[in-house]
């Protein structure tokens, strides 16, 4: 004789067993005991209410002592934390640190806020209060002990000792001769054409010191503001417009050199905007600007390798002006 299941109606055969017929068939009774065993343990876990001792809430556990009502909360408590006001006028807020930090005369909460508090460099013949915008592990730096390099080389060698005194035309020519290596392993990196003989001076005289995109006359002198020591917008910078790390570019030449602005050129960045410039050689040594010898001239010959490649992808003229 067969039955039936309470919970879903399926006819069950029976079995031959011994005992009462089934009631149930195996789904509803494995549906049951996982319910059973559910309710079982929401009501042990309300058993007792508790309140976490780190973050304040209110919480119920099957225990009847329970400090913290999760794991992080517990973690968090176990490690020995301070808190301590951070010393910078301007902050003043609190944070959490280590007992040993705050031994080793930590005051501040982040880096940006020690930065305000002046430093004393450590030069018994100097003696200044500083302030440092960054703080590295530079030789002279040293986590901000000495002011400038100066400070720390006459406190380690003494301020009689040996200097190397040279004029200001040799400093100039110095860095100019710096710019043009740097430049040059630039080209050598990107695998482009460098001309020797395209310098920055070559270039800007060239132009006129004027902005080729705003046309703005530019400083012949590099001018530095006196209360942040930043960079004048009006500056004249040597500019590419193909620039040396795209794909195609002619290099460092006179026909993809342009003057601009120190504001352009920041605003420009590494895109392509504008066309190649005319072979300007004639009209600037009439001009009197002996921009490069005329046996010393990879400029052109740079141009017209890569100028039908260039026109390829502008889809025009890499000489137009």
């Amino acid at each position: 004789m067969s039955s039936t299941c309470v919970g879903c109606g399926l006819q069950l055969p029976r079995t031959g067993k011994r005992g009462p017929a089934r009631t149930k068939c195996g789904s509803c009774k494995s549906a049951d005991g996982i319910r059973r065993k559910h309710a079982n343990r929401e009501r042990s876990r309300s058993r007792h209410r508790h309140k976490c001792q780190r973050c304040g809430v209110h919480f119920c556990s099957a225990r009847l002592s329970q400090a913290f009502c999760s794991v992080q909360c517990s973690r968090l408590a176990s490690r020995r934390r301070l808190t301590a006001t951070c010393a910078n006028e301007r902050c003043g807020k609190e944070f959490e640190t280590h007992p040993h930090d705050i031994a080793n005369g930590r005051r501040f909460c982040c880096r940006e806020c020690s930065y305000y508090e002046p430093l004393v460099c450590q030069n018994p013949a100097c003696g200044r209060k500083f302030r440092m915008k960054h703080r590295t592990k530079d030789g002279w730096k040293n986590k901000g002990k000495y002011c400038c390099p100066e400070c720390y080389r006459d406190h380690r060698w003494g301020a009689g000792r040996p200097r190397l005194r040279r004029s200001k035309s040799a400093r100039s020519s110095a860095s100019r001769d710096a710019l043009a290596r740097s430049l040059r392993k630039r080209c050598k990196v990107y695998g482009v054409t460098f001309d020797p003989a395209c310098t920055r001076q070559a270039v800007l005289e060239r132009d006129g010191w004027v902005c080729q995109k705003c046309r703005a006359v530019c400083h012949k002198e590099y001018v530095l503001h006196a209360g942040t020591l930043t960079p004048d917008p009006r500056n004249a910078e040597h500019d590419h417009i193909w620039p040396l790390s795209v794909k195609g570019s002619p290099g460092n030449v006179f026909e993809n050199s342009q003057c601009l602005c120190r504001k352009c050129n920041l605003s420009k960045g590494d895109t392509v905007e504008g066309q190649l410039r005319l072979c300007l050689e004639e009209e600037a040594w009439g001009k009197g600007v002996r921009v490069r010898s005329q046996h010393n001239s990879r400029s052109c010959v740079a141009t017209q390798v890569v100028g039908h490649s260039i026109s390829r992808s502008r889809g025009r003229h890499p000489m137009a002006l």
